[in-house]
């Protein structure tokens, strides 16, 4: 004998295993999460957790808004003490934020602190992790910090780069009274000093990479690209301190859910532009460091070390020097 089932009825069964499955997962899940929590906390002491957790996604929830992680995370230890546990997805991180705790992180314990996890900023900003910054631990790493000691910030190149600051310094002051003796009356000028300051400081760095002034008297055109790269700066350490979903749950990078990998990509393609440009002038320049060795700046140095078929962790010369003077200028 056949049992026939209405086409309803039929489809309201779907429905319900459907909705019986999806429950039975998400208890699953949440099973296997409260298990990897408890083996977690019984591993040994750890720092306290603030209160809060979701399943899945912890505490990603407390790192949303306008403000940058770092006041996010400054807030969270005001409330709950110098040293805090976070899980982010299936992350774990931890919080200090006290002068004893940040000394047994990176001054007891400095090897087991020394990488950095994978993250959208090393990836994008970084010049897929050339930027050493933003870079693991590992042999590119050392070769760059090696190279940034004893070659781009040592005492000695500091001290042939010398007149370089005390020129721009000179410079500086000597625009800023021609800006008052132009007046023919004694009337006062009113000088944003913050700004003064802040052109002053950018031409020095600048002048220091790439031997270039954007700041004072240089033709508009100068100017114009100082103030859209000094913009650009600004956007790029913004977006290097802003939390992304996908570093804690990289399986939802894809969805770019709040835009910031898309900003990243057009941030780094604006600086890469100008700071290509810097990198082809002084090849194309091709100066003789032996005869002007006084005079290097660090670009100048940075093509003297490494030859042009060099290759570090699969990075070319131009992106390790690209990634440098920016890390530089940050």
């Amino acid at each position: 004998m056949d049992v026939h089932f209405p086409n309803q009825t039929m489809a309201f069964l779907f429905q319900v295993e459907a909705i019986a499955g999806a429950a039975a997962l998400i208890f699953l899940c949440y099973y296997l999460w409260r298990v990897r929590a408890i083996s977690h906390k019984s591993k040994g002491i750890r720092a306290p957790e603030p209160p809060g957790a979701w399943p899945f996604i912890g505490h990603i929830h407390l790192l949303g808004g306008k403000n940058t992680v770092a006041r996010t995370l400054g807030a969270l230890a005001d409330e709950y003490g110098p040293a805090i546990t976070l899980q982010l997805g299936k992350h774990q991180g931890l919080v200090v934020s006290s002068w004893e705790m940040i000394k047994e992180c990176f001054t007891t314990n400095d090897r087991v602190f020394a990488s950095r996890p994978n993250s959208a900023a090393g990836k994008y900003l970084g010049y897929d992790y050339a930027l050493f910054a933003l870079a693991p631990y590992g042999e590119y790493w050392r070769e760059m910090r090696k190279i940034s000691t004893l070659e781009l910030l040592s005492n000695s190149r500091l001290e042939k780069l010398k007149q370089v600051r005390t020129t721009e310094v000179d410079t500086c002051f000597k625009e800023l009274y021609s800006l008052f003796a132009k007046r023919n009356d004694a009337s006062s000028i009113k000088v944003l000093m913050n700004e003064w300051f802040e052109h002053l400081t950018f031409n020095v760095v600048i002048m220091t990479i790439a031997r270039k002034r954007y700041f004072g008297n240089v033709d508009d055109e100068n100017e114009s690209e100082a103030r859209q790269f000094r913009k650009a700066i600004k956007k790029f350490m913004y977006l290097a301190g802003v939390f992304i979903v996908s570093d804690a749950l990289p399986y939802l990078e894809w969805m770019d859910l709040q835009g910031y990998l898309s900003s990243m990509k057009r941030n780094i393609e604006e600086l890469d532009k100008l700071i290509a440009s810097w990198v082809e002038e002084h090849i194309r320049i091709n100066r003789d460091f032996s005869e002007s060795k006084g005079e290097q700046d660090f670009i100048d140095t940075m093509l003297s070390i490494l030859s042009k078929d060099t290759l570090l962790s699969n990075h070319k010369r131009d992106t390790i020097i690209k990634a440098t003077a920016l890390v530089c200028i940050i």
